[in-house]
């Protein structure tokens, strides 16, 4: 019995497709350097809040183009910008990022904006150096193991 070549292409092709995403999972793992500066960085943005203004407004600047930075030197490294939409556990880990993020964000805005308190910002930019930190982390260990085909 003469093998059947569509079938052998199909075999390669699959590996290969998988060998990729593999090799596509290495390249997007994290830089611990680099997810510590976007920590401190994003939780700066937050923080600045806690100086009054004008002063905050200027603090805050150094932080936005620092979280600029790292996100352009994260998607040049990588080669590719990453998107939630990958797998269903990154999609749940980006939505609670963002839902966590945008209650701090609001905490943030009512406490020195409206109540003129300074101190729920610094606590909140704290909260938010460490959602940055362990939800990017936990963001991008579920992508690899996605693309690794690992059980989720």
């Amino acid at each position: 019995m003469v093998p059947d070549p569509t079938r052998e292409d199909a075999r390669e092709a699959l590996a290969a497709i998988a060998t990729s995403r593999v090799a596509l999972g290495a390249r997007i793992r994290p830089v611990p350097g680099e997810e510590i500066a976007l920590a401190v960085s994003t939780g700066g943005i937050l923080a600045a809040f806690s100086v009054s203004p004008p002063w905050g407004t200027l603090l805050m600047v150094p932080f936005v183009l620092a979280t600029t930075w790292l996100t352009v030197r994260a998607r040049n490294r990588m080669g590719l910008w990453l998107s939630t939409a990958v797998c269903a556990k990154a999609r749940q880990i980006g939505l609670a990022f963002g839902l966590a993020m945008g209650g701090l964000v609001l905490i943030v805005m009512l406490s020195s904006l409206l109540l003129t308190l300074r101190w729920p910002a610094f606590v909140c930019g704290l909260l938010a150096a460490l959602l940055t930190f362990f939800g990017r982390r936990a963001w991008l260990k579920a992508i690899v193991e996605d693309l690794a085909g690992r059980p989720r």
